[in-house]
């Protein structure tokens, strides 16, 4: 892309910089987005060559849905800059790899968008957009300016459209899909090309390579030196003599010197020689050695190629924390440096360990790509809107769903956006549980989840344990209300908390005999001991420790860890 493209066009991170000025026009704003996504969301309609269309939702009527459009521009141009890039293709390198060139191509292309809902148009969004210096209108351009609705043109799109393009980074697999289905032939031609490149490439460098690796000629240069000794002895002896007598008998002592000094030159060269003999000797053990060593050596990956452009961290997540040291909580993640970015970012390794991001997620040693392969997770906050956003190429592991679990409280959590894997999701949230079970089953429906759990109920105090006698997600809110509250009906949300602060302790054992349990408040040492006793019996253990109050959240997988948390517990 030249100069004058890059003045004239913006990208996405551009456009929702600019649409953080809405609220200036509209203060409840972040409301009506979310209002968007309770009542249906955005559903992906088609896909088209150069576009993508959606149905949004709207946010104020039921059943009413919006169009919007997604149009791609300078694909072809973009992906021939990917798919040079050797870091993204296959182990043996004969192709690009799909899925990293479909993460790759959403997030670097740049979008034209439209909807139809009427807000767009009159509050100046396809106006906006139709400017010079974004080129961001899908369609026909807007020329007529908002003078009355928005004469200040803050904000740059509707909420649907807001909607959208939060989500629009998550949709890999459709893009993945999309390029093969409308740009198989371009990638190819294109993978030809830099395969032809790339061979010429690499015969020059093995060239250039067996040229700088080129024995000296070591008989060459002594017969040589040889030869120039030769001649200036015949010079000395042809020199016309002059005298006789006492000069004779100098010249004979200075012929004497001489052979003496070339006897001891002969040594000295003999010498050199052997000790050249050993040097090499020692070099070539020493390549005999580094050649063991490097066979040895487990390669990151099985390539016939071997240079800095294509190399791989073996464990990306160990090169990470090298130069980026975990946080040693989550209360360590900082906002982005980014201008007019609220948000905490961050990296969850799959140890659990948090690596806050202070800029872009990019900005680091080792590949992006590399670290969502391999399950490392790449997310952030926006806390003004409780939103956390997460995507990974793996199922989370228990450590990375107990840290992000524990985020519930402090950070103020209200709904998720995931791609987990490829599947994309977006729930509302009402507590850390509710988003424990989103990312360990992949879903909040109810029916789905009572599958998952054979039994569940309460340890009292006095350390008796009491089942449920049909047991289902949600039944410890019933109970807790039923019995808080004997003889009504309406359902209180408070009263879970409520009865678990005066020492009640919530479980779950689930169908693969793992005991999963939620404390309030201190337990008891009878608790402790029907607990402790339990926990060695099941398969895996999971604790957490909640408190509204305190704002806190503690969250563990090890029966040492509880015991340690409840003992400072007041």
């Amino acid at each position: 892309m030249d100069i004058f493209d890059r003045l004239i066009e913006a990208t996405p991170k551009q456009l929702m910089r600019k649409q953080k000025s809405i609220t200036r026009l509209f203060p409840t704003h972040p409301d009506r987005v979310r209002a968007v996504a309770d009542r249906g969301g955005i559903r992906l309609n088609g896909v088209e060559y150069g576009l993508w269309r959606f149905k949004i939702h709207s946010g104020t009527k039921k059943n009413v849905w919006y169009d919007a459009v997604v149009s791609f521009k300078n694909v072809k141009k973009l992906l021939a800059d990917i798919v040079r890039d050797r870091r993204l293709w296959v182990t043996d390198k004969t192709k690009i790899d799909r899925t990293k060139l479909a993460r790759k191509f959403m997030n670097k292309v740049n979008v034209q968008i439209n909807c139809s809902c009427p807000a767009d148009l009159y509050y100046g969004g396809q106006y906006i957009r139709s400017l010079d210096r974004y080129d961001a209108k899908a369609g026909d351009q807007e020329t007529r300016p908002p003078k009355e609705k928005n004469p200040k043109q803050y904000g740059a799109y509707c909420k649907h459209l807001q909607n959208l393009m939060k989500v629009l980074p998550f949709y890999n697999d459709t893009a993945m899909k999309w390029l093969g289905d409308f740009y198989d032939e371009e990638i190819k031609e294109i993978e030809q090309r830099v395969k032809q490149e790339y061979g010429w490439f690499k015969v020059a460098a093995g060239e250039l390579k067996k040229k700088k690796d080129k024995p000296k000629d070591r008989k060459h240069r002594d017969r040589k030196d040889k030869d120039d000794k030769d001649k200036d002895d015949k010079d000395q002896k042809d020199r016309p003599q002059k005298g006789r007598g006492r000069k004779d008998r100098h010249q004979k002592d200075r012929d004497k010197k001489g052979k003496d000094s070339d006897k001891k030159d002969r040594e000295l060269d003999k010498k050199g020689k052997d000790s050249d003999k050993k040097d090499r000797e020692l070099d070539k053990k020493g390549k005999d050695d580094t050649k063991d060593k490097k066979k040895d050596k487990k390669k990151p990956f099985d390539a016939p190629y071997e240079s800095i452009f294509e190399a791989v961290a073996a464990d990306p997540e160990k090169e990470l924390v090298k130069k980026y040291p975990p946080a040693k909580s989550i209360r360590d993640l900082k906002l982005s440096t980014f201008r007019n970015e609220r948000w905490y970012k961050f990296w969850l390794l799959t140890n659990g360990k948090l690596v806050p991001v202070s800029q872009a997620h990019g900005d680091i040693n080792v590949s992006l790509y590399d670290l969502l392969d391999i399950g490392a997770i790449r997310g952030y906050i926006d806390p003004d809107n409780g939103e956390l956003n997460i995507q990974t190429g793996r199922k989370l592991t228990r450590r990375q769903i107990i840290t992000l679990s524990g985020m519930f409280i402090p950070l103020h959590i209200k709904m998720v956006h995931t791609d987990i894997a490829g599947k994309h999701g977006f729930d509302n949230l009402k507590s850390s549980k509710e988003l424990e079970y989103l990312l360990t089953y992949g879903t909040l429906d109810e029916a789905k989840l009572n599958e998952r759990a054979d039994s569940g109920g309460w340890v009292h105090p006095n350390g008796e344990v009491e089942f449920f006698d049909k047991y289902s997600i949600f039944a410890h809110e019933h109970d807790s209300f039923a019995k808080l509250h004997p003889g009504k009906y309406a359902v209180k949300t408070s009263s879970l908390d409520e009865y678990m602060a005066l020492g009640h302790i919530r479980f779950v054992l689930t169908s693969e005999d793992e005991l999963n349990i939620t404390v309030a408040a201190k337990p008891t040492s009878s608790q402790m001991l029907t607990l402790g006793k339990w926990a060695r019996s099941t398969t895996s253990f999971l604790w957490g420790i909640e408190s509204d109050v305190e704002s806190k959240s503690y969250w563990g997988d090890t029966w040492r860890t509880f015991v340690s948390a409840v003992s400072k517990m007041q």
